[in-house]
């Protein structure tokens, strides 16, 4: 039942009321079973538990293969459903340990953050009493918060990244902000870019860092009450930006994706990739850096409306690059593996609607969250 609600009304959450339907769906309450001891990010629990392993495992065939498909990926992937019942899950970031890693992923509605351990039970790693304490003693509400509060926003965190300094960023939409932290229970966060122009963002989505260091991101009125006709906000666009440590510095990469949400960055730091989560132009786009970081033109690496797709279930938004040069990019009914200068050579069909995706390090396995759950997907041979 929850998993047919989601599907008939996931846009609820992700797109605005100026361009599909009303925001604000009654909170769901998380699953039996996922709910576990917190944790501080990334520590080790003593005694923790192990999982009983895989709720489903399931084979699929992929679809629209091409003759340029790495032999390196199988064509039937083995597909694991580990964790359910949850509510508008993305943000999948896998982290390296010694232990052998773990994924983290959040839960706006709800304002939580999970880690998952394969092998081990789930890990609550924020709780939304947490995050809520966050917004009311860690940082004055604005006016823009102060005037919806009878809209109850109702979103958090969209993105955990962990830097290669021990830092972690993250995107929060509802605060409109982009912060930092070093340890949630130890130091606040640090606001790291508010405002272009001395104007509030709409709400940052998803980040990357550049090879180099630079930290790029997408801002979206994806979240907002009335979406892009909301009267509080104060630009008039949604963007793609690029921040600099160095220069301290934010700077407008591009305007021109009318709802940016995902975004990636080429290994070798040449290529930017920016999913555009609307319906009515379902495309993954490519921008080329000079030595600068400054982007060109741009060009449209696939509309999914080229193969007769529509935003019914799901629409672009996560992706992650493989080390063969290839995008894997979460989208309309399933993972759509990208050449970015060829589209389309694979696409791996799921049944729910995926909204992000992330390698483990030896890349074995492609980590998904979906609205209501986790899962992963071998697709090595």
């Amino acid at each position: 039942m929850i998993m047919n609600h989601l599907k008939n009304s996931w846009l609820r959450f992700l797109i605005p009321i100026s361009l599909l339907i009303p925001v604000g769906l009654t909170l769901l309450i998380v699953g039996a079973g996922c709910e576990t001891a917190r944790s501080p990010i990334g520590a080790e629990i003593e005694g923790e538990p192990q999982s009983s392993g895989p709720l489903e495992v399931n084979e699929v065939d992929l679809k629209y293969i091409s003759p340029d498909f790495p032999s390196q990926f199988a064509k039937t992937m083995k597909v694991e459903k580990w964790w359910d019942g949850f509510e508008a899950l993305t943000g999948a970031e896998w982290v390296d340990t010694s232990g052998g890693g773990y994924l983290l992923f959040c839960e706006p509605p709800t304002r939580s953050v999970w880690k998952w351990r394969v092998g081990r039970e789930l890990v609550q790693v924020i709780r939304p009493d947490e995050a809520g304490e966050a917004r009311t003693t860690r940082r004055p509400v604005d006016q823009y918060r102060s005037d919806h509060r009878g809209a109850d926003l109702g979103q958090g965190w969209t993105r955990l990244v962990r830097h290669e300094d021990g830092e972690w960023f993250l995107c929060d939409p509802e605060e409109r902000v982009l912060k930092r932290f070093r340890k949630w229970t130890a130091q606040p966060e640090k606001i790291v870019v508010d405002r272009y122009r001395g104007r509030r963002l709409q709400g940052p989505e998803d980040l990357a860092f550049h090879p180099n260091g630079d930290l790029f991101f997408t801002d979206s009125a994806l979240r907002a009450p009335e979406g892009n006709a909301d009267p509080y906000l104060e630009l008039t666009f949604n963007g793609v930006y690029r921040w600099s440590e160095e220069e301290k510095e934010i700077h407008l990469v591009t305007s021109k994706i009318a709802f940016p949400r995902g975004i990636a960055i080429s290994q070798d730091g040449t290529e930017l990739y920016v999913s555009n989560f609307d319906p009515s132009r379902p495309i993954w786009a490519r921008f080329s850096l000079n030595e600068n970081n400054e982007a060109g033109s741009g060009s449209v690496i696939l509309d999914a409306t080229d193969y007769g797709l529509t935003t019914d279930n799901g629409a672009p938004a996560g992706m992650t690059v493989h080390s063969s040069g290839l995008l894997f990019a979460t989208g309309p009914g399933g993972i759509f593996v990208l050449d970015s200068a060829n589209g389309l050579v694979g696409k791996i069909p799921l049944e729910e609607i995926p909204t992000h995706c992330v390698f483990d390090t030896d890349e074995k396995w492609l980590y998904v969250t979906t609205l209501s759950s986790a899962i992963r997907i071998r697709v090595g041979k």
